[in-house]
């Protein structure tokens, strides 16, 4: 079993107390653990890699398949910051470590040279190397150099994850040419509002850290400038994608306000020709 008692470890590798202090303060995860996030992401990435190489939208395929990941990933990350569900945390972050690592590889570099030469996906931006290398530099820092306190706020940034489907949804509605009518107002109100949720729980986890650095000190804890860094590359990427997302927003609106003025002076123009030729 997994302990009965107070504080340590038994001989399975863990903590025998979930209670959080004891959970989250001296214990390191078995590699073991970590191993089971290695195997699903490889499972994802190969499976991914073959659906893309036979797909006729290699773009589509592979963007479905890391939404329909990221979507459970995030929920599940959520249901890890407390409760008895909170022994999990550690293999939801090395998932998400390995998932970004994949990600890199195969969004930068295989799907458009190797894969499918004649894919329309263009490849990442700035914004998104930045957001992915961040992930990985925070998830190499509380997976094997931080303690167990991270975890906890790998949970709050991996929940963001079940946003996903917002920018997605976007960009294949304007290259589907949708982009209008319900869709429009669906996206015009959903992504600003999910975007700035995403930005207030990057800040939380990244107040969380200042807090756990402060109370441990960081003399205490080696590389904390890892971890510290990679949140904060993911706090600005958000942030960036937030008022991008809002800026968008606000020039669709003027662009309609200006329509909409324009297409009213038309029509009084149109009544007083009306009035004069009578």
């Amino acid at each position: 079993t997994r302990g009965s008692g107070g504080g340590g470890g038994d001989d399975d590798g863990y903590p025998e107390d979930q209670n959080e202090n004891v959970h989250l303060d001296r214990w390191k995860p078995p590699w073991r653990d970590y191993f089971i996030g290695f195997v699903v992401t490889t499972t994802v990435f190969l499976s991914k890699s073959l659906v893309c190489w036979c797909a006729g939208n290699s773009e589509l395929a592979a963007v479905a398949i890391d939404l329909g990941f990221l979507c459970f990933l995030g929920p599940v990350a959520w249901f890890t910051r407390n409760g008895p569900y909170q022994s999990f945390r550690h293999i939801v972050c090395a998932i998400m470590l390995m998932q970004m690592v994949y990600e890199c590889l195969f969004n930068g570099v295989l799907l458009k040279h190797v894969i499918d030469n004649n894919t329309t996906y263009r490849g990442m931006d700035a914004a998104m190397w930045a957001h992915h290398l961040g992930t990985i530099s925070a998830g190499i820092f509380c997976c094997f150099l931080g303690k167990g306190q991270f975890y906890k706020i790998g949970g709050y940034l991996i929940a963001v994850e079940v946003t996903t489907a917002l920018p997605v949804a976007f960009r294949n509605a304007i290259q589907s040419r949708k982009l209008k009518g319900n869709r429009s107002i669906a996206l015009g109100i959903g992504m600003p509002l999910a975007f700035i949720w995403r930005s207030g729980m990057c800040i939380l986890g990244y107040r969380r850290f200042l807090v756990l650095c402060q109370k441990i000190g960081h003399a205490s804890i080696p590389y904390w400038w890892m971890g510290g860094g990679g949140i904060g590359v993911v706090c600005l990427t958000n942030f960036y994608w937030t008022y991008k997302v809002i800026q968008g927003v606000c020039k669709q609106l003027g662009k309609r306000k200006k329509a909409t003025k324009l297409t009213g002076t038309a029509e009084l123009n149109d009544s007083k020709l009306a009035i004069q030729a009578s």
